[in-house]
């Protein structure tokens, strides 16, 4: 089973969801805003008395795992290929291109991709970072994904 996650939101506050009794509880995680790493937490039902541990994921937004396919380019004079989402946040989205485009930090192109519900999207990226066939690139317009609470 995967562990589960809770978000920090920008009051430094995260929600904890009982896997005993469903009872949310807002708490203060404001202790763990500068952590490096990955942050581990047990907390107690205050209704149940529960005891559970989750990741506590410091992101703005959550990153949805998926393997979808989908569409890039044309780039550089070149014609377009196929990709496969590898992972997506309403900020940004990692991909695995057909073929290695040799892509720098600030290049721009254009993706065509499925969301997880189903709906064709299209965003130009921002290329952050690149090696070999894997791309980790921002959106120049955020998605419109729903909040999420709790992943796992």
């Amino acid at each position: 089973m995967a562990e589960k996650k809770v978000f920090m939101d920008s009051d430094n506050k995260a929600f904890f969801i009982c896997p005993s009794c469903d009872k949310a509880q807002r708490q203060d995680v404001s202790a763990y805003r500068r952590h490096e790493h990955p942050v581990r937490i047990s907390f107690t039902c205050d209704k149940c008395g529960s005891v559970a541990s989750v990741v506590l994921e410091r992101r703005s937004h959550y990153r949805i795992e998926i393997r979808k396919p989908g569409a890039y380019g044309p780039i550089r004079e070149q014609p377009g290929g196929t990709v496969t989402v590898l992972d997506l946040s309403r900020t940004g989205i990692r991909v695995e291109l057909d073929k290695d485009m040799g892509f720098e930090p600030g290049d721009r192109f254009r993706l065509e991709f499925t969301l997880p519900n189903e709906e064709a999207a299209q965003r130009e990226v921002v290329v952050i970072h690149s090696a070999d066939r894997i791309v980790q690139a921002e959106f120049t317009r955020p998605l419109d994904l729903p909040p999420k609470v709790v992943v796992g």
